[in-house]
């Protein structure tokens, strides 16, 4: 299998991302991780709802390989399925990868403008399902974020606490060193 995938990513031409997107469903579980690695190589944006539909998978490495295509093919248009992605993840490694997209998804607006949209989320969440964003707030860093982890640390739940700090831990700009 790392064989093919390696000779189709060499692959030219417009005709192999269509033919990958068509067999995808079919394939067995190796063949499908392969495809999905080639598809978010290949940025198929056009199959961002065919990767979608694989992080559905039951079977775990299916599932993985669809989240972390994700970041390579998701726009703004994908938020909606991305904020109902994130409160289904199982472990923290998919968390991770969902943040990441969502912040992908993100990328085409000023720093502000993506903060607002998280902090905009955050406000319309309640009990655990708020820390499933502070990670997003630490990934796009800057003052408006970090302002609003800080106090969801100050003034969050105890449960919440370490999930801030951690969110702090990782931050992602120099506004957060001092």
């Amino acid at each position: 299998i790392t064989a093919v995938k390696t000779q189709f990513l060499s692959f030219g031409g417009s005709t192999l991302v269509p033919s990958i997107a068509n067999e995808l469903p079919g394939m067995p579980v190796k063949a499908k991780t392969a495809l999905l690695e080639i598809l978010a190589s290949r940025k198929s944006k056009e199959n961002v709802d065919l990767v979608l539909k694989e992080t559905d998978s039951q079977e775990p490495e299916v599932r993985m390989a669809a989240l972390i295509a994700l970041p390579d093919l998701v726009s703004g248009k994908d938020l909606d399925k991305l904020y109902d992605l994130l409160r289904r993840v199982k472990t923290p490694e998919e968390l991770y990868v969902v943040q990441s997209s969502v912040i992908a998804a993100l990328s085409g607006l000023s720093k502000d403008d993506q903060a607002a949209a998280i902090i905009s989320k955050l406000n319309n969440t309640t009990g655990a399902n708020r820390s499933l964003f502070y990670g997003i707030l630490a990934g796009i860093g800057n003052q408006r974020s970090l302002k609003t982890v800080t106090t969801e640390f100050a003034e969050g739940k105890p449960e919440l606490k370490y999930k801030a700090f951690e969110a702090l831990t990782k931050w992602s700009d120099p506004v957060g060193i001092h």
